[in-house]
């Protein structure tokens, strides 16, 4: 299996399974949304795009941020700490964030795509060997000119290692 980790301005070289991780805001804040009992969420590629989500489905939630600044037009912001203090159980949650959801829209030539923090990292291992895939991309969200994205790094590094393989 070859694997490799790129960064968000190249997730549409990414082919095969593609997995975008995002552990400070995006998929942590997902996965605790889960946690408290979110019917599903829907990944936004635009603000506008979020807002008219938010109208077309009766009872939805918008959650994220702008520049990492919550908004005022969101019903609460991309923070895990945020999310444990809200009920979101049986809500549809409508999700925009700067770096994490892009990363997920942007990498369009995926055969599988999957994004994931800590929380789900060993369950993003399972599914990666239960495809058995020929290559996996691991798109690090905080890999960029002046951040070296330390925890994207540790999770994708935690994954490597949970699906017996190792960077090629």
């Amino acid at each position: 299996m070859d694997i490799r980790s790129v960064s968000i301005d190249l997730s549409r070289e990414a082919t095969g399974v593609s997995v975008v991780i995002d552990v400070l805001r995006a998929f942590t804040t997902a996965a605790y949304a889960f946690d408290r009992g979110a019917e599903d969420i829907v990944l936004a590629a635009k603000v506008d795009e979020a807002l008219a989500l938010k109208r077309r489905f009766s009872g939805s939630l918008i959650m994220g941020e702008v520049a990492t600044l919550a908004t005022p037009e969101f019903d609460f912001g991309d923070s895990r700490a945020e999310i444990a203090e809200q009920n979101p159980a049986g809500h549809r949650l409508i999700h925009w964030t700067s770096n994490g959801t892009q990363g997920v829209h942007r990498s369009v030539n995926a055969a599988h795509l999957v994004a994931t923090g800590f929380p789900t990292a060993l369950a993003t291992a399972a599914y990666i060997r239960s495809l058995k895939p020929d290559s996996v991309t691991f798109v690090i969200i905080g890999l960029t000119d002046d951040g070296d994205s330390d925890e994207d790094q540790a999770c994708a590094r935690l994954n490597r290692r949970a699906t017996g393989r190792r960077a090629a």
